[in-house]
């Protein structure tokens, strides 16, 4: 499923929400940004209270979630206590969402969860009740112990230029070439370029074309500089 969820307002939650119903629907290429809630989940919302016939497994892949704002879970918010909520996000990039706690996951008893392969979260606080399961992702987090996995990197993902939008990774970023290629399902990438080039796929949701060994040099004031030499 391909959609693009922009600018939408709701006192509870937007952009996607998924309450209490039988669901394995799987998003690919997908936008979602600069959504607003008043209450739960910004960008998407996961819930499935009150009934233990709920069964909601999403899968989110080349998937970009940015500039959503909520009171709590600006980018996401995920919330069980009876039901059944296993999502999955391969490849996306969640970055710069405001609110209360970027990433929520409050879960009670049932089994389910947040995994993250191959992903970035960008600058992202984090509520959770128990751990996220994370797998060769790039976390920009203040406490780490929120991520249980393995292959994982931590601090900034250096975008060539966030503030325009331009949410690839730069050329000295850890996730280029950091992911495992066993995750990734789709052929392109969320800006229609060809996964995999290179060792490895990188992490988040755009693929980059950086020479082998990109050229760091220095300046007159002693600074590292990255000479990206071409990318897609």
């Amino acid at each position: 499923m391909q959609v693009k969820m922009r600018g939408q307002y709701h006192a509870q939650n937007w952009g996607l929400f998924r309450w209490n119903i039988h669901l394995a629907p799987k998003f690919t290429n997908c936008k979602i940004h600069h959504n607003k809630a008043f209450g739960w989940g910004g960008g998407i919302r996961l819930s499935a209270i009150g009934t233990a016939q709920s069964l909601v497994s999403p899968v989110f892949e080349n998937v970009l979630i940015y500039a959503d704002s909520s009171q709590t879970g600006g980018a996401i918010s995920y919330e069980q206590s009876v039901g059944y909520i296993n999502a999955t996000f391969i490849n996306c990039t969640v970055a710069n969402n405001p609110g209360s706690s970027d990433l929520v996951m409050q879960s009670y008893g049932d089994p389910g969860g947040l995994t993250f392969k191959n992903s970035i979260c960008h600058d992202v606080e984090i509520y959770a009740t128990d751990t996220i399961a994370c797998f060769n992702s790039n976390f920009d987090i203040d406490d780490t112990s929120y991520c249980a996995g393995s292959n994982n990197v931590y601090g900034d993902p250096t975008y060539i230029n966030m503030a325009g939008g331009d949410y690839r990774p730069g050329c000295s970023s850890q996730a280029v070439n950091g992911g495992n290629n066993a995750y990734t399902t789709q052929i392109i990438d969320l800006a229609g370029v060809t996964r995999i080039i290179g060792l490895a796929v990188d992490m988040g949701a755009y693929e980059t074309n950086y020479p082998a060994g990109p050229t760091v040099t220095a300046n007159a004031n002693y600074l590292a500089v990255c000479d990206p030499g071409t990318t897609n």
